[in-house]
């Protein structure tokens, strides 16, 4: 879905404890798993929450694609902008707020 100046997608992720690091092992990976971006950091959270019997969903903003790394075209600023513009729109939805405000 397109919202604004970005896609939401939702769908599984990949958990992985090393970058892709080609372009070939990041498709690979999305094939095999039907995943719709790799994640090193969500899964530790996914844990802990599991193992305190706490519901847990994450939103993730992507400041790069998976393969070949290009720090120069990361952007790591937008990515946490849309994340954030997302994650007030479901507090504010969950929380019956008319108006929730970024700080």
């Amino acid at each position: 879905r397109t919202r604004g100046r970005f896609t939401i997608r939702s769908g599984r992720m990949a958990t992985v404890s090393t970058v892709s690091g080609t372009e070939r092992r990041a498709r690979e990976i999305a094939a095999r798993w039907g995943v719709v971006a790799e994640n090193m950091e969500g899964a530790a959270s996914a844990l802990v929450a599991l193992r305190h019997h706490c519901p847990f969903f994450e939103v993730r903003g992507i400041s790069n694609l998976a393969g070949e790394r290009n720090r120069a075209a990361w952007d790591v600023d937008s990515a946490c902008d849309h994340a954030a513009e997302v994650a007030i729109h479901i507090a504010a939805a969950e929380l019956g707020a008319q108006d929730v405000h970024r700080p």
